[in-house]
């Protein structure tokens, strides 16, 4: 449990402190507080044996604090400890695209899988971003079955307005399905069929993308150019991914975009364009201290001049 001194009245708090009883601070303030974890332990075995019936309430009223105080791993962490699977599923929902921009596919993975599937199998976007985040560990077959599950949506997700906590429309879903069936292609080394996909989902994007599907169109365009660098296909490669890199630049794809100078640069290399490279280079790292300072959080790019 954590305790806020605001919580606690003064005299009991000082008095625990000052005796040094139960109590280890989590912050140089004096401000928060958790209890000793033999202590804790202690109070939870008795809870359960005298009023287990309210040890679910409690776990889900600490998810709820927790969730007002922004942090999220233990909103989940708690929800599911109460056992109610739908609210910790429709926290992840709620956030599994931060967890995916952020590069905390690991955390996504881990929070999804302790969720039964036929909850997290009710939520389309968390069906696609958990399929992102299964491909970039490797985990196609199982980054399938997400995408099985979100197509399964396409009949009865009906457009939407979008918002934070919004539904993917049924065009989502199926933009989405298809840039990740051209990462896994790609992943698994077959280009040609990368080249097909992604040619394919470009095709079925709308005109001006905006907003998701510009999103979508960054990832499979830089998807398009790798494929093409894997066969060799210099000239086509380095066009997609010139194409990509300021697609992924403004919507704040971090990754897409590094991805795409690192290709860029491998192809500079090989055509002994080694100035360009050096520059491409230097973006590179320099979009890396920009994402230090910011903490990792997600948001638009410096242009590459």
């Amino acid at each position: 449990p954590v305790l806020r001194r605001s919580s606690m009245p003064a005299d009991i708090l000082e008095h625990l402190e000052r005796e040094n009883l139960f109590l280890v601070p989590l912050d140089d303030k004096g401000e928060w507080f958790r209890y000793h974890r033999l202590f804790g332990d202690f109070l939870r075995r008795r809870l359960r044996s005298t009023q287990p019936a309210i040890v679910p309430e409690l776990y889900l009223r600490a998810s709820r604090w927790y969730e007002r105080q922004g942090m999220l791993d233990e909103s989940i962490e708690y929800a599911l400890a109460g056992k109610d699977a739908t609210r910790a599923t429709k926290l992840l929902d709620e956030h599994a695209e931060a967890y995916v921009f952020d590069a905390q596919v690991s955390k996504l993975i881990r929070l999804a899988s302790r969720l039964p599937e036929e909850e997290w199998c009710k939520f389309p976007r968390l069906c696609i971003y958990y399929a992102w985040a299964l491909q970039f560990e490797y985990r196609f077959e199982a980054a399938e079955s997400a995408l099985v599950c979100a197509e399964a949506h396409l009949d009865s997700t009906m457009p939407t307005t979008r918002s934070p906590a919004a539904p993917f429309s049924a065009s989502q879903i199926a933009h989405h399905v298809r840039a990740v069936r051209v990462y896994i292609a790609v992943f698994r080394g077959e280009a040609d069929r990368a080249i097909e996909l992604a040619r394919a989902a470009l095709k079925a994007l709308p005109e001006g993308a905006v907003d998701e599907s510009r999103v979508v169109c960054g990832a499979v365009t830089l998807g398009l150019g790798i494929g093409h660098f894997h066969l060799g296909q210099t000239e086509a490669a380095y066009q997609a991914l010139q194409s990509a890199l300021p697609l992924n630049q403004r919507d704040g794809n971090r990754y897409a975009a590094l991805s795409c100078i690192y290709y860029l640069v491998r192809i500079d290399r090989l055509h002994g364009a080694l100035d360009q490279a050096l520059a491409n280079g230097r973006q590179g790292l320099s979009w890396i201290e920009q994402w230090s300072r910011t903490g990792g959080r997600r948001g638009p790019l410096a242009r590459v001049s």
